[in-house]
């Protein structure tokens, strides 16, 4: 199987099981690459399947490092380049011609290369799509040979399952092989004297006019072409056409004056339907059809180029709220069916030339292009906010779910495509942090918090080793009788360079990282071995973190710092909030009935 930084292959296997990726790429036994066709990264390589790799040796990594410069030997460079321009303008469909290629041990292959256009729903070009031959004996031109004998000639050209045409330098017909019928559903004489511009799709009728014109006067030896032809039945098929370049042989019964053109056609209907599939799946959701990660980070540079000329564009990063609770509740066939409701919602939210992309998961992001102030952004979101509200029918099951969103805007907070994508992340985390349901606009300070908090992940790994921690102890006084019946265990933690830092600045952070167990742990051993010191009658409360409850063994970490110590399991009173009694599962209700056991007490702090 072909690398996963491969910008196909991820999709391809969503689909169909995995079938279609197998045997429509992975499988192929011609090569099969992709290229960019943006003004400002053309001919870089996209993505390759396992045949293009094995002809050229390369891998995927070092391939998508590369581009048709570093690939194509200079002696065919310029030709290949003004091929894909004329390709990208659209005086091209496709091209098929021979290249020399270097592989990446140093040495050169000759291939036979057939290059076409992948656009976008716009019509704007998105990719190159070639097709990757080791060169062989061009067919065409042996069956051209193949004339010396009148009736060898005869027997391939009426029996061919190609349709072939002979066409003379005044650009009328001489012959129409047998395989019209099959084709086109015509018989030869039908067709042999009809201008075969009228069976030109009219989409195709200029370009292929203006590719035909330059063959005849190139000096071109063969060339092919794909382009679409209307069948008897009125429909249109896709045909690859070779066209030769050929001339009068004495004797040959089909040439009435010079023989300019041998044209052999070929149904690639199919063909072109697999093609236009990958070029789908290429840069687009396949639960969804809204674009992918690929095809948005192109919309994006795209948006930020008309920022450069004074545009104003913005970017919603969207999360939706507890869809995790909805495959856990109904299932992943119900959270597959809402993640498309979503979609077709966000869609229904967004004018013509905005983009709206599934990143992965329940992650959408949405580029708005051409704002006139800032706050065209936030009113479009604050729609979008009260739309995904709204309850979804989905098999039979009635779904309500919300969604965080966070906005940035360009210029305003930047013209770099990483930075934008940050700030909008870091909007959304603040959303997430305050209530979710809603939406927030980035904010300087959101990035000064962000480095404050990953240093403070930094510190905090290395502070439990480093002792920085201390245990301050708060009295709990009877109201009757005015004496202290306990001490409260307080951490606090001397930050080096940031003085004595209350729980509040740390300890959601811990919880976070998973450190809490661990410190957690070190409270308890610290705060039981100081009661030992107290008169007996004084207890002792510690608090807990409901993380202590989903990971490490609780009850056993109690028991050893009783032990340790020596304290009285009466003496202990253990506080949690009312949010370990929210996890509601199995595990939690056995660790506090086994503490209560042991003789510790259990209080309810912070209630509400």
């Amino acid at each position: 199987m072909i690398a996963k930084p491969n910008a196909i292959m991820p999709l391809l296997e969503q689909t169909s099981g995995g079938v279609f990726a197998e045997l429509a790429f992975e499988r192929a036994p011609f090569g099969i690459s992709l290229a960019s066709a943006q003004s400002g990264s053309f001919g870089r390589y996209i993505a390759a399947n396992p045949a293009y790799l094995a002809l050229t040796g390369y891998d995927v990594e070092t391939l998508r490092e590369r581009s048709i410069h570093d690939v194509v030997h200079a002696s065919r460079l310029p030709a290949a380049l003004e091929t894909l321009e004329s390709i990208a303008r659209g005086d091209l469909s496709q091209h098929e011609a021979n290249l020399r290629l270097l592989c990446r041990d140093g040495s050169s292959i000759d291939v036979r290369e057939q290059q076409s256009l992948i656009r976008d729903e716009r019509g704007e070009p998105l990719y190159f799509l070639t097709r990757t031959t080791a060169a062989l004996p061009n067919r065409a031109a042996d069956a051209v040979a193949l004339r010396e004998s009148e009736s060898r000639y005869r027997m391939i050209a009426d029996y061919a399952a190609d349709m072939i045409v002979r066409t003379r330098a005044d650009r009328t017909r001489s012959y129409v092989s047998p395989a019209s019928k099959k084709l086109l559903g015509y018989e030869p004489q039908e067709i042999i004297d009809v201008d075969f511009a009228d069976f030109l799709h009219p989409e195709d009728r200029a370009w292929v006019a203006f590719a035909y014109d330059r063959f005849l006067t190139g000096g071109e030896r063969d060339a092919t072409h794909a382009y679409r032809l209307r069948h008897k039945n009125d429909s249109y098929i896709w045909v690859e056409a070779h066209w030769v370049a050929a001339r009068k042989v004495p004797g040959d019964p089909f040439a009435d004056g010079e023989t300019a053109v041998i044209s052999i056609l070929r149904d690639i209907t199919e063909r072109k339907a697999t093609e236009a599939q990958i070029a789908l799946m290429a840069c687009h959701d396949p639960l969804s059809g809204l674009a992918n990660r690929v095809l948005f980070n192109d919309r994006l540079h795209e948006a930020l180029a008309l920022v450069e000329s004074g545009a104003m564009a913005a970017i919603a990063s969207i999360d939706l709220d507890d869809f995790k609770g909805v495959n856990d509740t109904f299932g992943h066939a119900v959270g597959d069916a809402l993640l498309r409701a979503v979609a077709d919602r966000l869609r229904s939210c967004v004018r013509v030339g905005d983009t709206v992309a599934r990143l992965g998961g329940d992650e959408f992001a949405i580029i708005f292009l051409d704002l006139r102030a800032s706050g065209d952004a936030t009113s479009n979101v604050s729609r979008i906010l009260a739309e995904l509200a709204l309850p979804y029918e989905i098999e039979g099951q009635r779904v309500t779910i919300g969604a965080s969103i966070g906005v940035t805007t360009a210029p305003v907070d930047g013209t770099n495509a990483a930075t934008l994508l940050k700030n909008a992340d870091l909007a959304l985390y603040r959303a997430k942090g305050e209530g979710r349901n809603t939406y927030r606009v980035f904010e300087p300070e959101m990035l000064t918090r962000a480095i404050t908090k990953r240093t403070l992940k930094n510190d905090l790994q290395r502070a439990l080793a480093a002792g920085e921690f201390c245990v301050f102890y708060q009295p709990i006084v009877d109201l009757q009788t005015g004496e202290v019946d306990a001490f409260e265990a307080l951490v606090r933690w001397r930050h080096p360079k940031r003085g004595l830092l209350a729980p509040n600045e740390f300890i959601s952070l811990a919880e976070e990282m998973g450190a809490i167990v661990q410190l957690g742990e070190w409270i308890l051993r610290d705060a039981c071995a100081k009661a030992t010191t107290w008169p007996s009658r004084i207890g002792l409360a510690v608090n807990l973190s409901p993380i202590q409850f989903e990971a490490g063994d609780l009850t056993a970490t109690v028991a050893e710092a009783l032990r340790f110590s020596g304290l009285d399991a009466r003496r202990l009173d253990l506080e949690i909030t009312e949010n370990v009694l929210f996890l509601e599962d199995d595990r939690t209700l056995a660790t506090l009935a086994d503490l209560r056991a042991s003789g510790c007490g259990i209080s309810l702090d912070d209630f509400g």
